[in-house]
């Protein structure tokens, strides 16, 4: 599962993984689980205490029968809310960002192993609230809700001896990697992730309060991954150990993204370098400028959007007339459920969904069009279970967008791509596509 929605849709098994490794190892392709066994592991940071701005890593080391389980890992942590004491006065409170969960706290994510970057999240809670709220079905997004304390409105402490409100997530990671149609070999490589905390306060929370009550600052401790190891038996692991001494590969495939921002423009021309063998659509969405206090909530909203075309390497993707929110609003939400590879998803309502914000001293309830607008265009080529490569050999994107965006509006755009790791006998990652 990567891009959340693509749970059992695909399977990514190249030639060499299917031809070379024993099919115990092909999880997606057996008609009965390997013999092995199963725990739960914590792997905790050694950082300690992390601030805002700060980066957190935590290492889970080769072990030699192990595999992670896809799809699940979750971070988990304790986040300290701090607030002045001000007598008979209160602040309530909420994340900020498009999910309102707590994701809001992580800016970036990496993922590496052996020092070789596979994955990387530059702007990871608006790609976490994006692939959540528009790649999942509802009862996904409730799920997610409930993890991460979102669309709760908290209460920070009234006149009491301390001013620290504590709070306890769990964040299920949207990354490619941990949600691949194949468990994570730890029994060939290790694994490393970075989690760089938000800058400020600014995007994270969104508050409404009595003056001098507002929160100060946020920390972060108890930071662990927990999730769900496989021991494999012995006669896996031989059977492994013999294929990569004969010089095989193992070759694991996952979705991924990388996003970029930019600021808006009532003609938008952009140009994105890919370099991706298969890229699978483009995801965009408009954000307004953010100021801390009550509305501080950071939400995509519609910039009445007259046109958007996407070309590749020269070639426009779509010339069916312009994409038009006064006139063709159900046409550009249908495009970008094209790139989720479910335009017809009934389970998904994200088009008719709410989202429960701060507005001043109360509770509001915001919508598609003005709180979790995203718009985006398929470069899919199949949907067949069996391909590596999905999507779209792509150099470079050109995207041209039209609109009438405020002062001060940035636009965010996220690709979406498939690719493989390949790693050796030693456990080095020796290419990605």
């Amino acid at each position: 599962m990567s891009h959340l929605s693509f749970v059992n849709t695909y399977s990514y098994q190249t030639p060499s993984v299917s031809n070379d490794i024993p099919q115990a190892s092909v999880s997606t392709q057996i008609t009965k689980p390997a013999p092995s066994s199963h725990r739960i592991i914590q792997a905790v940071s050694q950082d300690g205490t992390a601030t805002l701005g700060s980066q957190t890593t935590i290492n889970i080391q080769r072990t030699a029968n192990t595999s992670i389980k896809r799809s699940s890992a979750m971070l988990r942590f304790r986040i300290d809310v701090a607030v002045p004491i001000v007598a008979g006065a209160a602040t309530t409170f909420q994340f900020a960002n498009n999910l309102r969960g707590a994701s809001s706290c992580i800016q970036r994510l990496t993922l590496s192993s052996n020092s070789t970057e596979l994955e990387k999240f530059d702007y990871y809670s608006d790609y976490h609230s994006t692939m959540v709220l528009h790649g999942t079905t509802t009862d996904y997004v409730y799920e997610v809700k409930n993890y991460e304390l979102a669309s709760n409105v908290f209460l920070c402490p009234i006149n009491v001896a301390t001013s620290t409100k504590t709070i306890y997530v769990s964040i299920p990671l949207c990354s490619g990697l941990l949600n691949s149609d194949q468990d994570y070999p730890l029994y060939l490589a290790p694994l490393t992730l970075q989690i760089g905390w938000a800058p400020s306060l600014l995007g994270v929370i969104s508050e409404a309060g009595a003056a001098g009550s507002s929160c100060t600052n946020l920390t972060f401790n108890e930071i662990s991954l927990v999730y769900e190891s496989i021991e494999h038996n012995i006669e896996f692991l031989n059977a492994q150990k013999q294929l990569v001494a004969q010089g095989n590969l193992f070759n694991m495939g996952y979705h991924s993204a990388f996003s970029l921002i930019k600021s808006s423009e009532a003609n938008l021309l952009y140009t994105i370098g890919c370099g991706k063998v298969s890229v699978n659509g483009i995801l965009y969405q408009n954000y307004p400028t953010l100021a801390l206090g009550a509305s501080g909530y950071r939400h995509s909203k519609e910039n009445t959007q007259t046109d958007c075309i996407v070309s590749v390497d020269g070639v426009p993707i779509n010339s069916f007339g312009p994409m038009n929110m006064q006139h063709w609003a159900t046409s550009v939400y249908a495009e970008m459920r094209r790139v989720f590879g479910s335009s017809y998803d009934s389970d998904n309502s994200s088009y008719n969904a709410t989202i429960t914000m701060i507005t001043g001293d109360s509770v509001v309830s915001g919508t598609y069009f003005t709180d979790i607008f995203l718009g985006g265009m398929s470069l899919r080529r199949t949907d067949e279970a069996g391909f590596v490569f999905p999507g779209t050999p792509v150099s470079n994107l050109l995207v041209q967008l039209n609109s009438t965006p405020a002062a001060g509006d940035t636009t965010m755009f996220h690709i979406l791509f498939s690719a493989v790791a390949s790693f050796d006998g030693q456990g080095m990652v020796v290419r990605t596509s």
